[in-house]
């Protein structure tokens, strides 16, 4: 008698929402489900066993550099600002 272990994963994507606000900060948030099923499969009387099963979740989340980019280059005015007053003096 020969038993074999499979597992099986399969991926569901549930939900992705792109929000904006001021236009400044773009939030992208995926949802992702994912089932796991182990299995014994019994190869002379051909019969599969379902050992267990649940599920994981994993949601990502990403910010634009929209906001980041904006506060730089704000810095680099001031810091221009700084470079030429202190060259004027």
């Amino acid at each position: 008698m020969e038993d074999i272990n499979n597992i099986h994963n399969s991926t569901i994507i549930l939900s992705a929402s792109t929000s904006i606000a001021d236009f400044s900060t773009t939030s992208t948030t995926v949802l992702m489900l994912e089932m796991i099923t182990t299995s014994q499969t019994n190869s002379l009387t051909n019969t599969t066993t379902q050992l267990s099963s649940g599920m994981d979740s994993d949601s990502e989340s990403s910010d634009n550099a929209a906001a980041a980019l904006n506060l730089n280059s704000k810095l680099f005015a001031l810091l221009f600002c700084a470079f030429m007053i202190s060259i004027n003096n």
